[in-house]
């Protein structure tokens, strides 16, 4: 029976067009609102979430319900919507008639302030081990409004296993605006790295799928939307002891990204000049230069600099890099002719010295060589102008 229900289809329905005219369904602009009623787009997003049939599906902004309809006949085992627009709720209510019971969970609310974890326990999704294979998906056509606040949320909840995260590494198929997917897709040294690069890649891998046109959508926005993959790390590439220090740190520094780091980092406040020193990273680099373990070096500078002055305020919070530790040199036997080592050296410095002694000699031998010719030179060209004007003394040569 179970089996039976996951690869259960959606009966012959209204099509999403038909729905947005039988309840007079509009964009609003003010809600960043577009459709995409593409269904071969709409299947070709929930593809790209790989394995998902008999997995439980948590679906953002699903508007009218096109996406929604792609999820469910891609045979999910539950799909559990958040819409905010009430206007909505009539055209996925239809959809959820249409199924069975517990199929397809609506609920009226905001993304940016709902529980995840709450919603994912109502439909009985099953949590599992940080390293496994989640059996949760998150899919969603954000709102481009919201998408960089939304992403941020999810990000401080990794670190905590909380809202989706509590089930496990829960991936993410999300449309953003081009260029947000672009920046969080974006590498070191490239215009496009900024503060969302940073922190969702520390803890995410992310790929970026494909580009929709704009005119796949109703209405058709200005911008290209991009398909992006987020899934969290098992292990961060470099640990961070508060996330938002790392947040506030390169908030601060991207925001003055073409200055050298010595003058951006001013901007996080007076006597920050030591956390250039502290976190051992270079004064002249930019802030599109730093890794990301260079910017999780820095975050850990800043909290500790953050509790020096917090304990006292005219603390220099300079920090002293440990001594090197110098290995001494190994001790040569008590006779140093009986040395291996030390005749080879003396042999191969007699073979230098040698090879210098037989190249000043064939330097002196080519120098006087050619002071030779050109002596010879001048002789000829001498005599040959005095013959020839008449001046060529004859006794003299005689």
């Amino acid at each position: 029976c179970i089996r039976k229900m996951s690869v259960l289809r959606l009966p012959p329905l209204p099509t999403t067009r038909e729905l947005i005219r039988l309840f007079g369904l509009s964009a609003k602009q003010q809600l960043s609102q577009n459709f995409l009623l593409d269904l071969n787009i709409t299947d070709k997003i929930v593809r790209s979430a790989g394995p998902i049939r008999n997995a439980t599906v948590l679906e953002v902004g699903p508007g009218p319900g096109s996406l929604t309809r792609s999820i469910i006949n891609a045979g999910v085992k539950r799909v559990t919507v958040v819409e905010k627009d009430h206007r909505f709720l009539p055209a996925l209510e239809t959809i959820k008639n249409a199924l069975p019971e517990k199929r397809l969970t609506i609920n009226h609310n905001d993304i940016l302030q709902v529980d995840e974890r709450k919603i994912l326990q109502d439909v009985e999704a099953q949590p599992v081990t940080w390293p496994e294979d989640p059996l949760v998906k998150i899919i969603g056509n954000l709102p481009f409004g919201i998408a960089t606040e939304l992403t941020l949320k999810w990000i401080r909840q990794i670190t905590r296993r909380e809202g989706p995260f509590a089930f496990g590494r829960v991936p993410m198929v999300l449309l953003f605006q081009k260029e947000v997917a672009m920046r969080i897709a974006a590498r070191p040294g490239t215009k496009t790295y900024g503060r969302l690069s940073v922190m969702v890649q520390n803890l995410c891998h992310t790929r970026l799928l494909f580009d929709i046109d704009g005119k796949s959508f109703v209405p058709p926005p200005k911008v290209t939307a991009t398909a992006i993959w987020i899934q969290p790390r098992v292990e961060p590439i470099a640990q961070v002891d508060v996330l938002e220090d790392l947040e506030y740190v390169c908030r601060q520094v991207f925001g003055q990204r073409r200055k050298t780091l010595e003058n951006s980092i001013k901007t996080i406040g007076p006597g920050a000049e030591v956390l250039i020193d502290n976190a051992r990273l270079p004064k002249t680099a930019r802030a599109e230069d730093l890794t990301i373990s260079q910017w999780a070096a820095l975050s850990r500078a800043y909290t500790r600099f953050k509790a020096r002055k917090a304990r006292d305020p005219n603390d220099d919070c300079i920090e002293e890099r440990p001594t090197p530790v110098v290995e001494r040199a190994p001790v040569r036997p008590a006779t140093v002719d009986q040395d291996p080592f030390y005749r080879a050296f003396q042999a191969m410095e007699t073979d230098k010295e040698k090879k210098r002694q037989l190249d000043k000699k064939i330097f002196e031998k080519v120098k006087l060589a050619k002071k030779m010719r050109n002596k010879r030179k001048r002789f000829s060209v001498g005599y040959r102008s005095k013959a020839k004007s008449g001046k060529f003394d004859k006794k003299k040569m005689s």
